[in-house]
């Protein structure tokens, strides 16, 4: 431990249960623009650990402001938190979970997932990560003046500092789970397979999201285009501007500034960095010889998504511009013209124009009645296999064949969540648990349910019994 801390102590569940909170622990130094994290460095006295932190730069969105307990942004954000159940013991050590949030890389935060609940049910201690996120996190040069998957490397010092330091709060540091969601998980995949992160964790949940997916993964070339894009639009980059140069201006920008920019630098992901990830993941995870596949292999895992996973890409694949373009109200369906052009863009850009596997995709994916909302569905259920499902049985399919020894798990979820619902409307026709719905419940629903003004005691019996799934996982695969 690099020095004495003090948390806060909390009551949760209706006051039936206690819970130690540190809040607002520091992993690293205040991060320098656009380069690597470094350590933290130990501290004289005792930390005051009773406060949470700021977010990472970026736009701090409605409704879910009102799940932040500090709605302030800053660049100084490399903190962790870390719920422990009462009473702390330095006997037996409890399994640890630590969570990675998602956000497609431009949003979110740590301190929105209290866990609290999760970890006083379960008898866990759970731990939330902040790491860089949008231009802060992912902006590059495609060389080391601007590395990128800077979010990457905070998270992956996040979690060696767990490693190092959670036996001082009675955590057993050869039982970690990371898990994640969305870009999270995503993240999560990309960890499992960094080498250097052998023996930092033991097992993987990953939920809703890979680094297999081009919603969450592409090359430097796009990475370095889109941040010379921001680059022009700061202010800071011409054809002749050196690299060096560029990253300067951009440090001496306020990183309000920076924010105001931001809008074109537009779905920023995991690159292929040549340190990070050396090369692309379907390749790494066919070479049997690299330490890379050795660590991933390894790892217990658990993969799932949500039947609706796709309800997230909606807006950008078939949004304002294709509606006026077809002529139709997404709030009632969408036609299966808007099908045909989204297939042929991604066989396009993935499968070589092949008109056979366009031709069954089309087929697969339009429904026999032929109406617009049931047609919605349809294209729906695509996104949500081709960017989420495939992916994850990718992935599930590599760790279990040959043998494997490790523990594979797959879920897939169904449940919708009456208060996301409540938060972020999902359009009439769609059926299913929308992106993200199971978080709410993996979190604890009790308190929730009593902030919100809801009753549904089967929704808290469905929480309880969701986040003993998952700790039964964390505690022995």
């Amino acid at each position: 431990m690099l020095g004495r801390i003090e948390g806060v102590q909390q009551t949760v569940l209706n006051g039936s249960s206690t819970v130690y909170q540190f809040r607002k622990v520091p992993f690293a130094k205040k991060p320098e623009r656009f380069s690597k994290p470094e350590p933290t460095d130990s501290w004289n006295g005792v930390l005051s650990a009773t406060e949470f932190g700021p977010s990472c730069p970026q736009f701090v969105k409605a409704p879910f402001t009102s799940l932040l307990p500090n709605n302030n942004t800053n660049e100084d954000c490399l903190f962790l938190n870390i719920y422990v159940p009462s009473p702390m013991s330095s006997g037996n050590r409890r399994a640890v979970m630590v969570f990675i949030h998602g956000g497609r890389f431009v949003e979110g935060q740590g301190t929105r997932y209290d866990g609290s609940a999760l970890a006083v049910k379960e008898d866990v201690i759970v731990v939330t990560i902040n790491y860089r996120v949008g231009i802060f996190g992912f902006f590059t040069t495609g060389d080391s003046n601007a590395p990128g998957n800077l979010g990457l490397w905070d998270q992956q010092l996040g979690i060696k500092w767990v490693k190092d330091n959670i036996d001082s709060f009675g955590g057993n540091p050869s039982s970690i789970t990371l898990f994640g969601q969305g870009a999270g998980a995503a993240s999560v995949t990309a960890q499992s397979l960094y080498h250097r992160n052998s023996g930092n964790f033991q097992r993987i949940i990953v939920q809703s999201g890979s680094v297999l997916s081009p919603t969450y993964f592409t090359d430097k070339e796009y990475m370095v285009n889109i941040s010379k894009i921001f680059a022009d639009t700061s202010g800071c980059y011409n054809d002749n501007t050196p690299h060096d140069q560029i990253v300067q201006c951009l440090r001496v920008l306020s990183y309000e500034s920076l924010l105001q920019f931001s809008f074109v630098f537009s779905h920023p992901r995991i690159m292929i960095d040549g340190e990070f990830l050396s090369e692309d993941p379907n390749v790494t995870l066919t070479n049997v010889t690299s330490q890379s596949y050795t660590h991933f292999r390894n790892l217990d895992v658990m993969f799932g998504t949500n039947d609706a996973d796709g309800s997230v890409l909606l807006d950008d694949e078939v949004g304002s511009g294709v509606q006026a373009k077809y002529g139709f109200n997404i709030h009632i369906g969408i036609p299966t013209s808007v099908l045909n052009y989204l297939v042929s863009d991604i066989t396009e850009k993935y499968y070589q124009n092949n008109s056979k596997i366009n031709e069954l995709i089309v087929s697969k994916y339009t429904t026999a009645a032929m109406n617009i909302a049931g047609q919605g569905q349809g294209i729906l259920n695509f996104l949500s296999d081709f960017y989420f499902h495939f992916r994850s049985l990718k992935m599930l399919d590599f760790h279990y064949k040959n043998g494997n020894t490790a523990k594979t798990y797959e879920y897939l979820f169904r449940k919708r969540n009456p208060i996301m619902t409540s938060m972020t409307p999902v359009y009439p026709w769609i059926q299913g648990a929308p992106h993200g719905h199971e978080l709410m419940y993996l979190f604890g629903m009790e308190d929730l349910m009593r902030k919100y003004d809801m009753q549904g005691v089967q929704e808290v019996e469905f929480s309880h019994k969701l986040m003993k799934l998952w700790a039964n996982f964390a505690k022995t695969g």
